[in-house]
């Protein structure tokens, strides 16, 4: 027998942009760690330059890693929607195609003209619930096949 081979659909893809970002985010993460162990090098004998340093680098510091932070997480959620769009279609329950199902994640009937999923497995949600559900997970919310390959 011939197996066949689906390819994966990554979720996360890694590229130059996110290889900088990881690269200046360690770099600008080193030298507020070490600005912060240069001011407790130099208390003894500039104790007002070894005050600004420590009090200052760890706060720049947390500022920078939550902002940061919440950039990447917004670009990673954008670039997952934007490939969610193009993995679930646009199918839309008529009265010549009726789903005739439950959506178990918001529990209410697809109606007629209300866009609509069917994954892998079978399965069949709303579009917008199961566009949310994929958001932060990649398997069924049913049977938890993982659909992301």
């Amino acid at each position: 027998m011939r197996e066949e081979r689906r390819e994966e659909l990554p979720l996360r893809s890694i590229n130059y942009r996110s290889i900088c970002g990881y690269i200046i985010h360690y770099l600008f993460t080193g030298l507020l760690i070490f600005l912060c162990w240069v001011g407790i090098i130099i208390y003894d004998r500039y104790p007002y330059l070894g005050i600004i340093c420590i009090s200052i680098s760890p706060g720049l510091l947390l500022y920078y890693l939550v902002t940061v932070d919440n950039m990447s997480r917004r670009f990673i959620l954008r670039s997952r929607i934007r490939l969610l769009n193009l993995v679930l279609g646009n199918n839309i329950c008529s009265v010549e195609d009726p789903v005739n199902s439950d959506c178990s994640i918001c529990l209410e009937l697809i109606d007629i003209e209300q866009r609509y999923t069917k994954l892998q497995c079978n399965h069949v949600y709303h579009r917008d619930c199961i566009q949310n559900w994929l958001i932060i997970r990649t398997n069924c919310p049913l049977c938890r096949i993982d659909i992301s390959n």
